[in-house]
């Protein structure tokens, strides 16, 4: 090939690529314009910790959504470390350790670290939904069993692998206070129980009124707890908050929905950021 032919199938091949980049960027911005319409136009209350809150903010702004952050839970450490720190010294007596929240890994994760460099090789751990056990694969601990759809405490005892617990030392991660269902069932199974809170969750202060959420010109709640929800009806104290669409995630929440007076339910598809996204998305194509 000579020279000039050469050159010729260089530029023909130059220009080639300037038209595929021009293609794909054309793709690429009709893509994001899609995305950023699938939420345009609505504005989502969040009730979350403010700390719990930012995957979800960012998901619902990155498809053109707004959001009000409006904490209706305050996570607060437990101040006395010496019953923790006493457990945690026992680990390797344990066959099972449960983390029933993403807290509960924040909170006691460094103190577990610092205790053991190297977890026992006989504990295994359990988390009570998918998010619980992400917490837990980002601080680098395996998750021998965790519900993969629906995280819950039901799902988690619905695994096989807690299904013949009996004689088994089991400890459970958790908050003050909550549900006594995985306690209960486990003790009933055989298993012998010990459970740890590493921290409370207390109701903040409104940080705004009703008036100035009004003004904001809500959509939509999301709200991920039966106490986050009955916080919100505490701190606001308007009946035109049961108009406004809730979208939760469980048909127990949504119960204690009920009773409280919100008429217009939606359930995530999956108990996780992607599944309220992906539920908020279909809901607002119908609305429009």
């Amino acid at each position: 090939m000579s020279y000039v032919a050469l050159m010729r199938f260089l530029h023909q091949g130059f220009y080639m690529l300037l038209s595929l980049d021009a293609k794909n960027a054309s793709r690429l911005q009709k893509e994001r314009e899609y995305k950023m319409g699938l939420l345009s136009n609505l504005c989502v209350l969040i009730t979350r910790p403010a700390h719990q809150a930012q995957s979800l903010v960012k998901a619902i702004q990155s498809l053109g959504g707004k959001t009000v952050l409006y904490p209706t839970l305050e996570i607060v450490p437990i101040q006395d470390l010496t019953l923790i720190k006493s457990i945690i010294a026992e680990l390797d007596q344990y066959t099972w350790i449960i983390f029933t929240s993403a807290n509960a890994v924040w909170q006691s994760v460094p103190l577990i670290k610092q205790e053991w460099p190297t977890l026992p090789a006989t504990l295994k751990i359990a988390a009570i939904g998918e998010v619980t056990a992400h917490c837990l694969f980002e601080s680098e601990f395996p998750v021998h069993a965790y519900p993969k759809n629906e995280g819950s405490s039901e799902r988690l005892l619905d695994l096989p692998e807690l299904q013949n617990v009996k004689d088994e030392k089991i400890l459970i991660v958790a908050g003050e206070g909550g549900r006594e269902l995985l306690e209960i069932t486990l003790q009933n199974r055989g298993a012998q129980l010990k459970k740890v809170a590493v921290y409370r969750r207390i109701r903040p202060e409104p940080i705004l009124t009703y008036e100035q959420l009004e003004e904001a010109h809500i959509d939509i709640v999301i709200s991920t707890s039966e106490e986050s929800l009955v916080n919100l009806c505490e701190m606001i104290k308007n009946k035109s908050l049961f108009e406004w669409p809730l979208l939760i995630m469980s048909e127990r929440i949504k119960f204690k929905a009920q009773q409280l007076g919100f008429q217009n339910i939606l359930i995530a598809e999956k108990t996780s950021d992607q599944g309220l996204i992906d539920t908020l998305c279909a809901w607002n194509q119908i609305r429009k």
